[in-house]
């Protein structure tokens, strides 16, 4: 049986995709006409190194309606997964040594900066999958390593352990208030 939690996901995934892939047939014409054909000349296409876009195809009225409907539809499955209970890392986090890390977010994919007393000493990237996570870091004392953890189901702490080296260590941040 599929796992419960998944399913508002699942339908909203396909509901997107049906809407996406019903408003490209039924555009197909005014998304695609007036296209210049592609230049073959086996070398990889560039764009030019200065600001000049006067040759550029600007989208037709139709063309930037259907971009919008996708966009907003795409955001309509972000609101979606949220509220299916994948969280947002997006914000402000600290731990109990007074450690701050800033988070941003993109899908599942997220970036941190570190900082004490207000200097910055690390960075890290990872992904998150459901409420669960793995993200590899540098830092300035440690140097390179990898967390693995979970995310509360209220999204307000998260827990896991790192690895760096030989040396390994749980960690446990909160969501800073106002952050």
């Amino acid at each position: 049986m599929a796992d419960s939690s998944r399913t508002p996901i699942i339908v909203a995934l396909i509901t997107v995709t049906g809407g996406l892939g019903a408003a490209l047939i039924a555009n197909w014409d005014k998304v695609f006409s007036n296209m210049p054909p592609p230049v073959v000349d086996g070398r990889a296409a560039s764009f030019p190194a200065t600001s000049d876009v006067s040759g550029a195809q600007r989208l037709s009225d139709s063309q930037g309606a259907a971009f919008n409907a996708a966009a907003g539809a795409l955001d309509g499955v972000t609101r979606q997964i949220e509220a299916a209970g994948m969280p947002g890392l997006a914000g402000n986090w600290i731990d109990g040594e007074g450690n701050r890390f800033e988070f941003s977010q993109d899908g599942r994919g997220y970036r941190f900066d570190q900082y004490q007393g207000g200097k910055k000493v690390g960075e890290g990237k990872g992904e998150l999958k459901g409420r669960h996570f793995v993200h590899s870091f540098r830092h300035n004392l440690f140097g390179t390593g990898l967390c693995e953890g979970d995310v509360s189901t209220d999204g307000q702490t998260s827990s896991g352990r790192c690895q760096s080296g030989d040396d390994s260590w749980p960690f446990v941040v909160t969501r800073e208030l106002g952050g």
